[in-house]
């Protein structure tokens, strides 16, 4: 059994956090992105962040927190001196990589702050959204292969 915390819900309001940042991401790079077939696939992994993000609020809810919301975020973003413009080169392979790279991060932070600190419904909870997130990556490992070069 995982080692409960007192209170789980800041760890959940940390990946919420992270998940909205993602959804954020995606929507900038959506519209940068030329190719239909590209746009139609990471508009499905944006979708997913969104799923998560539902997910976690209803989770937070449930444990009795008040979660974050999207413009909370941006607010921090802005003031932590993140611009989702021009973080990217627009050339596709390294926009992959790029988001390929924000994903891994996302992964392994989500494990991080989330470790030994939530009760067995929570954790079974990131354990979905974690499969997901790494599912992520085999898609944008294969897309970068596509665009000329394997990340290994």
């Amino acid at each position: 059994m995982a080692k409960r915390q007192s209170n789980p819900i800041d760890a959940l309001q940390s990946v919420l956090r992270s998940e909205y940042m993602a959804i954020s991401v995606y929507n900038a790079v959506l519209n940068t992105v030329e190719s239909p077939q590209l746009k139609r696939r990471l508009a499905a992994v944006r979708d997913s962040h969104q799923r998560h993000a539902r997910q976690l609020h209803q989770q937070i809810m449930e444990l009795g927190g008040e979660p974050i919301d999207d413009e909370s975020v941006n607010e921090w973003m802005v003031r932590a001196g993140i611009r989702l413009r021009g973080w990217y080169d627009h050339d596709p392979e390294s926009m992959l990589r790029q988001v390929y790279n924000g994903e891994s991060l996302g992964i392994a932070a989500t494990g991080r702050v989330t470790r030994d600190k939530l009760d067995e419904r929570s954790q079974a909870l990131i354990e979905r959204i974690m499969a997901e997130d790494r599912n992520h990556l085999g898609m944008l490992e294969k897309e970068i292969a596509g665009q000329g070069q394997d990340l290994r």
